[in-house]
């Protein structure tokens, strides 16, 4: 949100930093855990996923503003996480970036075409600018946009204010952005990445006049119910005008519903809830959840800079002389973020916990922001006016329970702000995500420090560690903070760690993967009719094969290297089978890894083969010759899995024919031996137990053939698994050297067939099911995989 850059001048080369082992993080709190993909990954397969076609980002603001300081022009990077992800990529692709030109001297910078090449040290990729006048930023920017379209889908419905001049003028410069898009693609199908909801109808602007271009919007703010929705005048042209997209994403899927559901009621056309798709006119609409996040790895290492140390005594000495606790609460001064519920919860703990007189002090960072909306005005007068009233019922000739900072502060400061904080509040009353909480999050290298989060932020669907509120709430809003100020060393670190876990496997880079790998799902959909029969196109795979060095194939268990049997235990590996695997283990340039949702020490226990890699329960435990890892988020959930399993088994004794399967780290129900009459029934008991023991969202259900399955809600998964074997045996530039192959047969194996799209060979095992596959290649049964591996066998000698 404030983040910049430009932060490498504070960072301190000099700290190191450990490894991990199988499961367990040193207990040193200078640990950094383990990244997700790389950037330099993330602009490998977006170059593949655009394979030659051009790319456009369009946004309301510019990634670089040029402006006029006495008598020479400078240029300022636009601070902001959004900039600090795509303008690499950007610089990577030599892109272009269609945005509004809002620096004093932008016009004096561009060519005769209204661009000008960025950044200046290395221009790399062309900023086209799109010029508003004064009239038009009141009407398009503060008008339609943040008096009408915010406040709406904030929730915020007293604050809405309605006028046609206004709407007309946002028509007017979404037409206005979408041309300049064309004008950039000179003719060209390409990809055009719209932001925001300040572009709520370019999009089928876009479309009509670019038909063969891929359109994708990411909407940055929360999508609002139905009910709330339909008061929008002209709620018609902004749903027609989005889904002139073929992908929309958004950060939770509760969104994502939201938006499914008014698209339903208000256009009647087919809406697949399920997957997510909607049919309009002869084409398909793909709306999927991808929760934004930060450049975790960045915002670690400046807070472990030596600049950042020394900043944080000065902030001890200057906020807690005295050895006060601190809190800390960062946002634009805007009345959605909560703050004044905030300030009623601050007033209750002081009145209800006297103690904390003179030892607590809250600092809150609230730059003024859209003050010349009437709204904004007024809802920063009032928070004044709380601060003060607080300050004197409380405040003492020396200290003052609130410190109000009316100014940004820049990325080095608010780094030193984290690094104080003993809590940081979100307390929002409606937040699409909320990346301050993870700001925080990745700044605690430490592993201390509590966050209070509130559940109507995005955030606190990815964040159950976090101490989850009700901001209406006030009392139990102030004896939470309470419970924060209290907490212990050990239990602040184990909850710091599995968040930073968490955010790490999930950084802003990983936000980008994701929609692009979706992008290309969706690509291959329209290109691709069914998958290749593997056996018949050997020659073509041998040819791929001989363009590198080494192979690494990944086989899931049931359903590929052995049939799919009525009960777990009953399905075992051929001798033959072994035999190849074992050939394959042995040859130079062949690496293989077993993946399955069976527990690790099942896995290993099937198929016998010494010195392969195993993977079990989706990759959250694996072991093998070169690595050693149980995922540090599902680690410490073995006896909540153990109670789980248990209460399972209880309820499911009266149900002939289902098998509930302890996996350690997962519980799996089959039902396939169940009579068909009691499936129902036996799901509805699933999920009531699941529910039962799932008050704090650490658990998730995922289904199969025949199987339901409680796993620890946590984002890994096949395909994130097998991108991390890749890079953890092969190196980060695995691609160079590495073809990976993958054979799966089921749902949990579309992930690797995503995650592998354009970087390898993708096989699904047995018919293609009625949502389709990601995979390039389809083997009939386990028959066919032998057939396969013995081929491979003589193809490597």
């Amino acid at each position: 949100m404030f983040w910049s850059v430009s932060i490498q001048e504070v960072i301190d080369s000099s700290v190191e930093y450990g490894t991990k082992k199988r499961g367990i993080m040193d207990d040193s709190s200078t640990r950094r855990p383990a990244p997700g993909i790389s950037p330099r990954e993330v602009r490998i397969l977006v170059k593949d996923v655009l394979d030659e076609r051009p790319l456009i980002v369009v946004s309301n603001r510019e990634p670089y503003e040029h402006s006029r300081e006495k008598d020479r022009i400078v240029t300022k990077k636009t601070v902001g996480g959004l900039v600090s992800a795509l303008d690499p990529l950007l610089q990577e692709l030599h892109a272009t970036w269609v945005a509004w030109g809002s620096g004093n001297a932008d016009a004096e910078t561009v060519d005769e075409h209204d661009g000008v090449m960025v950044p200046p040290d290395d221009p790399s990729y062309r900023l086209r600018r799109v010029w508003l006048s004064d009239e038009e930023v009141r009407l398009f920017y503060e008008g339609h946009a943040n008096q009408t379209l915010w406040p709406l889908c904030h929730l915020e419905t007293e604050k809405v204010r309605y006028f046609r001049q206004e709407w007309d003028s946002y028509q007017a410069i979404n037409r206005r952005f979408a041309e300049a898009a064309v004008q950039e693609l000179k003719g060209r199908p390409g990809v055009v990445w719209f932001h925001d909801y300040q572009f709520a109808t370019a999009p089928s602007m876009l479309r009509h006049l670019q038909p063969d271009s891929f359109i994708l919007q990411f909407w940055h703010i929360p999508w609002p119910p139905w009910e709330i929705f339909r008061q929008h005048p002209q709620r018609r042209a902004i749903l027609e005008g989005m889904l002139g997209c073929d992908l929309i994403g958004m950060h939770i899927d509760l969104y994502c519903e939201n938006f499914l559901d008014c698209v339903r009621r208000e256009l009647n056309v087919p809406v697949d809830f399920e997957r997510g798709f909607i049919v309009i006119d002869d084409r398909t609409v793909r709306v999927r959840a991808f929760p934004i996040s930060v450049d975790a790895e960045q915002l670690d290492e400046l807070a472990r800079s030596a600049a950042v140390e020394r900043s944080l005594e000065k902030d001890r000495i200057k906020y807690a002389p005295a050895g006060q606790k601190i809190g800390l609460g960062v946002e634009r001064g805007d009345y959605t973020k909560g703050i004044l519920l905030r300030l009623k919860a601050l007033e209750q703990l002081f009145s209800l916990y006297p103690e904390y007189r003179e030892r607590f002090t809250f600092i809150q960072v609230t730059p003024q922001s859209r003050e010349q909306i009437p709204a904004y005005a007024a809802f920063q007068r009032e928070m004044s006016r709380a601060i003060q009233h607080i300050n004197a019922l409380y405040g003492t000739a020396s200290w003052q329970p609130i410190v109000h900072i009316r100014t940004a502060k820049s990325t080095f400061e608010l780094s030193s702000l984290f690094r104080l904080a003993d809590v940081a509040v979100v307390s929002a009353r409606q937040d699409g995500m909320n990346l301050v909480a993870k700001e925080f999050i990745a700044s605690r290298c430490d592993e201390r420090g509590t966050l209070i989060l509130s559940e109507f932020a995005g955030a606190s669907e990815e964040m159950p560690q976090a101490l989850i509120i009700n901001p209406y709430d006030v009392e139990t809003f102030a004896h939470t903070m309470h419970r924060a100020l209290t907490m212990s060393d050990a239990e602040q670190t184990r909850r710091m760690r599995q968040l930073r876990h968490y955010l790490f496997q999930n950084t802003i880079f990983d936000w980008i993967e994701t929609i692009f790998s979706e992008v290309a799902e969706l690509k291959h959909q329209g290109e691709a009719g069914e998958p290749l029969m593997l056996l018949d196109h050997l020659e073509d795979i041998k040819e791929a094969m001989d363009r590198f060095p080494h192979v690494e194939l990944f086989c899931d268990y049931d359903g590929v290297l052995s049939p799919i049997a009525s009960r777990p235990w009953d399905a075992h590996l051929d001798d033959q089978v072994r035999e190849y695997l074992t050939k394959l283990r042995d040859s130079a340039s062949v690496h293989v890894s077993v993946i399955s949702g069976r527990s690790l020490d099942d896995l290993m226990d099937l198929v016998k083969v010494e010195r392969l890699t195993y993977a079990g329960n989706h990759g959250l435990e694996i072991s093998g010759p070169r690595v050693e890892r149980i995922h540090e988020d599902a680690e410490h959930l073995h006896q909540l899995m153990q109670t789980v399993y248990d209460a399972m088994r209880e309820a499911m004794r009266p149900f002939a024919g289902v098998i509930v399967e302890d996996k350690q780290l997962g519980v799996a129900l089959h039902y396939r031996l169940a009579d068909p009459q009691i499936v129902s029934d036996v799901i509805n008991v699933f999920y009531r137990v699941l529910e039962q023991f799932n008050g704090e969202n650490l658990l998730r259900a995922t289904t199969g053939k025949s199987v339901l399955e409680v796993r620890p809600n946590i984002a890994w998964d096949k395909g994130r698994a097998v991108l991390w074997l890749l890079r953890m045996i092969h190196g980060a530039n695995w691609r160079e050297d590495v073809l990976p192959f993958y054979l799966g047969d089921d749902v949990t194996d579309e992930d690797a067939f995503r995650a592998l799209r354009h970087k390898g060979i993708t096989v699904l095992v047995g018919p293609v099911p009625p949502r389709g596959t990601a995979a390039q290649y389809r083997l009939e049964h386990t028959s066919d995989v032998t057939a396969f591996l013995e081929w491979m066998t003589q193809a490597r000698e």
